[in-house]
This record gives C-alpha cells, structure tokens and sequence, in this order.
C-alpha cells in the first residue's frame, strides 16, 4: 500500500512538473502582444504596385519577434539563410524598427545587424506605420527617403 501510494505521489509531482514547464511562458520579459512569435512576409507594394524582386519561388522571408529583439530571415530551401537583427519598440500608431547595434565583430548597422535591404529598408532606424494588426494579419507601410511607399503584408505563422 504505500508503495502505491509514493507511486502515486511520485507520478503526481511529475504531472505538476511537466504541466509547468510545458505550460511556462513562451516569450522573455513578459507579454509583447499580438507581435510575439514568427510572421510570413506574403506580399510587398510599392506605391501601390506589387514588388517581385524581394522574393522568387526559391526563397521566403519570415519576421520573428520576441522580447523586444526582431529577425528578419530570408531563407532557401536549402537550408542556407540571410538573418538581420535588429530591435523593436511599437506605440498604437507605430513599429520602430532599429538596426544600428553592433558587436565586437561588426561596425553598427552592418553584417548581421544592417537592415534587410532586400525588403527595401533603408539602414539605420525605420518607422512604419501600424495600417493593420490583429493576431493574424499585420499591415505595415513605410516610406523611404526618396519618398517611394512600400507596404508590408504579413501573416502570423507561429
């Protein structure tokens, strides 16, 4: 009988356990949102025209939030990747976009730290307006220096 029983206890503590760090938070520094998580970029306008030259049917671009870090991927079915990594910050109206960090390796902005040029971000700090968010749907739009208007259209993945 009391074998059963510290069986019992036993197989109650494991459950407790798995529960909790199964059932833990999923992102750093508390809740960021509807942003948490991955986003498919699925389409790109410029000034109202569909933009084909940031992707082909070999590569994808993905927007992966957590805490207040962003990566944006370019990825190949190959496996290889281009990944920029930047930090963010967002108001109602907003999403502030900073690729200016630095690390011993790479002057601020470059390398793995320069904004995705292949979306047409321009280096440095981009602020794109907020046209859309729920949990599934993002619609940013951001206009460059030379006054040009490209729209992001995202889907949340994960």
């Amino acid at each position: 009988m009391a074998m059963k029983l510290i069986r019992n206890i036993h197989l109650f503590l494991t459950a407790v356990v798995l529960a909790a760090v199964l059932g833990s938070c999923t992102d750093n520094n508390g809740d960021i949102g509807p942003y948490y998580g991955v986003w498919a970029l699925d389409r790109v306008t410029i000034d109202g025209t569909e933009a084909t030259s940031w992707h082909d049917d070999e590569n994808w671009t993905v927007w992966e939030f957590q805490n207040n870090i962003i990566f944006i991927e370019r990825d190949w079915p190959d496996g290889n990747y281009d990944r920029r990594v930047g930090t963010w910050s967002a108001t109602d109206t907003e999403l502030v976009l900073d690729f200016n960090h630095t690390n011993p390796e790479y002057d601020p902005g470059t390398g793995p730290f320069a904004a995705p040029e292949w979306i047409y971000m321009e280096p440095g700090t981009n602020t794109l307006q907020i046209i859309r968010l729920t949990n599934r749907q993002m619609e940013l739009s951001n206009t460059l220096a030379d006054g040009r208007k490209v729209v992001y259209y995202l889907r949340h993945t994960y």
